[in-house]
């Protein structure tokens, strides 16, 4: 097994092999180093005994799997001897369980897996063919219906939970205080894998579009709910969307005090209205209301100091040399304010309907004479400064500066 550590491989019932959450890896290349200690722990075992286990540098995949700088594992091997007969087949069920709080735990997990594995096999299969009924599309292409079907499965492969969170700003990387605030339990969506399974705002906020489209409405609630959840812990209930949280519950990036992506906050009310028209659920639209409203208010308040309506602060486009102002961001706290007025409209909330319909209204009759260019001719990417007397569009040519003048000329420099 990968990163297991030398001396800590035990023969256990039905071979377990686990990661002690005392040990010191010893990287291959290197000496014997000091590694912070840790609560979580990963097992592996089989319904068979192990005839033989060792560990070592040597027992580990190809080395561009597992070669980087943050590596310092060992190996593990676990050896079985299996009778397999001519006539029958013979079937020998391997497993892997994981805790974050301890080996013990884990290796509860372990054994609940192998008590009965075949039914926890029949348990899984069932489970993601019920999800493959769900939504039935028919394409003439067979490969692309293929791959849809099995979208289906990739979006219910990123359901994650994590326990026990301790709510903090790390400041990229940069800080560890005290938590803010801890969570019990959080369901959500990964954003991907390997490299960013945890939370994310405008990951989730996208992922809302394909959950309700084949009919995974729980999970991405789950989602919305947590960041809802983490949001408030983080940012004191200013209604700012977080832009990520690990499974611990250290937030990198969107806390009130650092830009943050803007987009996902003002994306917020739309994913919320999303899940409710596709399921008519007005307990989930009353439950994340109030803080879908507070995260439109919160663009207005805080990222609009020039009060031209268009805020400020990243986009989903995330990149060196744009203007403050980002044509997607616009785009979405345009959408937002509709999708507000809408779920207002329905619970009988008119004064939330009337602010958010005048000022998404307001966005709309500026909004061509703010970001078009007819000389490229397409919308610019960016408004470089705060009374749009300048744009930044990218065009084939690469990054450039538009500076529009009031008479309705225009000319063009190189970023």
């Amino acid at each position: 097994m990968d990163n297991a550590e030398s001396g800590n491989v035990q023969p256990q019932r039905r071979g377990v092999v686990r990661r002690s959450a005392t040990s010191l890896p010893r990287n291959r290349n290197s000496t014997r180093r000091q590694r912070t200690k840790h609560n979580w722990a990963a097992v592996v075992g089989a319904t068979n005994d192990p005839t033989a286990h060792d560990t070592g540098a040597e027992f580990r995949g190809p080395e561009e799997s597992y070669e980087s700088k943050f590596d310092a594992g060992a190996g593990g091997r676990l050896t079985y001897e299996v009778d397999v007969r001519s006539d029958e087949p013979t079937t020998v069920w391997i497993a892997v369980a994981g805790s974050a709080t301890g080996p013990d735990s884990a290796r509860d997990e372990l054994a609940a897996l192998l008590d009965n594995p075949q039914e926890a096999l029949n348990e899984k299969v069932n489970d993601r063919l019920s999800r493959q009924k769900r939504t039935r599309l028919d394409l003439p292409d067979d490969r692309l219906q293929q791959s849809v079907n099995w979208s289906k499965q990739n979006l219910a492969d990123s359901r994650q939970v994590a326990t026990d969170l301790e709510l903090r700003d790390v400041q990229e990387g940069k800080a560890y205080p005290e938590p803010a605030g801890a969570l019990d339990r959080i369901q959500f969506l990964g954003a991907g894998f390997p490299d960013s399974p945890w939370l994310f705002g405008t990951d989730g906020e996208y992922t809302a579009y394909a959950s309700v489209a084949v009919g995974q409405f729980k999970p991405i609630k789950d989602h919305l709910l947590a960041l809802r959840d983490a949001s408030e812990i983080i940012n004191d209930g200013s209604g700012k969307v977080i832009h990520e949280v690990v499974t611990n519950g250290s937030l990198y990036f969107g806390a009130n005090d650092d830009p943050g992506n803007t987009d996902e906050t003002a994306k917020f009310p739309s994913a919320v209205a999303l899940l409710w028209r596709w399921t008519g659920d007005n307990e989930f639209r009353d439950e994340l209301y109030d803080f879908a409203k507070r995260s439109m208010k919160y663009l207005f308040e805080h990222l609009d100091a020039d009060g031209d309506h268009w805020p400020t602060g990243h986009g989903n486009v995330e990149r060196e040399g744009m203007g403050a102002e980002k044509l997607d961001v616009a785009v979405y706290t345009i959408r937002g304010l509709y999708d507000l007025a809408d779920m207002a409209r329905s619970k009988g909330d008119g004064q939330t309907l009337s602010w958010a319909q005048r000022k998404a209204d307001e966005m709309r009759r500026k909004f061509e004479a703010a970001w078009w260019i007819p000389e490229i001719p397409q919308h610019a990417g960016s408004l470089d400064n705060p009374d749009e007397s300048g744009c930044t569009s990218v065009t084939g040519s690469g990054l450039h500066q538009w500076r529009l003048n009031s008479g309705g000329t225009s000319s063009q420099s190189p970023a």
